[in-house]
């Protein structure tokens, strides 16, 4: 008996210093990233040299926190820019997907990117999409994690864990890219559908790139259109059926009266692909211009089915090459390679 005791107490002493590595390692993960700074309210570590005009990412952080329903934390925010081998450490401690664009920590205000899956993201999607995780800013990836936050501290821990999929990661994709929309002139709503509405422009499988697209427009046109709020979005009347069906005559009847605007003898393009390029790209880059993409594919948080693993190690080859400085423009560059964008599943 005396032995069973003893066993139980030894395996519980092992138990208990796993479990407090465990949450030292997540609460205090600083000694992992060799460079880190300090800007305003903002802890950065990195695992790359943090460049000197970084700031200029946190300045853009700011303005999108500002224009949010709620404010952030009091707490400082501690930003974690992980490389591939760092990031895959973290999502394994956190229980999450590894090919995810960026994971928070709530009681801590800890944001934990992929730098690596941000470049993807920027690289793949060459302006074609705007106001969305899909463009690969990385100041939007950040922002999106701490609407999470928000999120949380408004309505409390179980309220924000039993909203279903559509509501939080169409709130935290809304509220990140809020202050964006506000001050975008050629912001469309109804050009953004018509994206949704393009079959071909998803790939052959409309998968959960599609759905976190349409999670996002079905809360902008509660937000833009209705006047909706938080607290109106958690209502257990609004459903994602009822939404969409209002949002759908809403695209309807505004389609229909921009028809009617049309010069008579002119052919007015129809189709979202022509829509895509007149209305969504009005202030996009030229890259804007490709035509035969396809979209990235993040899950629920910004996880991303996208390249492989091995494309991963190989963007995180070339900029992991030898650079005594760096500017900021490294984190979310747009090379001239033409990617290939995988089918979302």
């Amino acid at each position: 008996m005396r032995k069973i005791v003893r066993w139980a107490l030894r395996f519980s002493l092992v138990l208990l210093v796993f479990v407090a590595l465990y949450v030292v390692m997540l609460m205090f993960p600083t000694p992992l990233f060799a460079h880190a700074r300090t800007f305003n309210g903002y802890r950065v570590y990195s695992n790359e040299p943090i460049p000197d005009d970084f700031e200029s990412v946190i300045e853009e952080l700011d303005r999108r926190l500002q224009a949010m329903e709620h404010d952030p934390p009091e707490a400082s925010q501690r930003i974690y820019l992980c490389g591939a081998k760092t990031y895959a450490f973290f999502m394994f401690l956190l229980r999450k997907n590894p090919e995810a664009l960026a994971a928070g920590l709530t009681v801590a205000n800890e944001s934990f990117v992929s730098v690596d899956r941000v470049r993807l993201f920027a690289e793949q999607n060459r302006g074609l999409l705007r106001h969305t995780r899909f463009e690969g800013n990385l100041a939007e990836v950040v922002a999106h994690e701490i609407a999470h936050f928000n999120s949380v501290h408004a309505l409390g821990y179980r309220p924000h864990l039993r909203q279903p999929l559509w509501k939080s990661e169409g709130w935290a994709e809304y509220q990140a890219n809020l202050a964006a929309i506000r001050a975008d002139p050629g912001y469309d709503l109804r050009g953004r559908i018509d994206v949704l509405q393009d079959g071909s422009y998803w790939g052959r499988r409309h998968g959960a790139a599609r759905y976190l697209w349409e999670s996002q427009l079905l809360v902008e046109f509660l937000g833009e259109v209705e006047g909706y709020r938080l607290a109106d979005l958690v209502r257990e009347d609004v459903t994602e059926e009822s939404t969409r069906k209002r949002m759908m005559e809403w695209y309807r009847e505004e389609v229909s009266g921009y028809s009617r605007k049309s010069l008579p003898g002119l052919s007015t393009p129809r189709g979202s692909s022509a829509a895509l390029i007149s209305r969504i790209t009005v202030t996009a880059s030229p890259c804007s211009l490709y035509r035969n993409s396809r979209l990235p594919m993040p899950t629920p948080c910004s996880p991303v089915e996208v390249p492989p693993q091995a494309s991963d190690r190989s963007t995180s080859r070339r900029w992991n090459a030898p650079t005594d400085s760096r500017s900021v423009s490294s984190f979310t560059s747009v090379s001239t390679r033409q990617w290939k964008f995988p089918s979302p599943t």
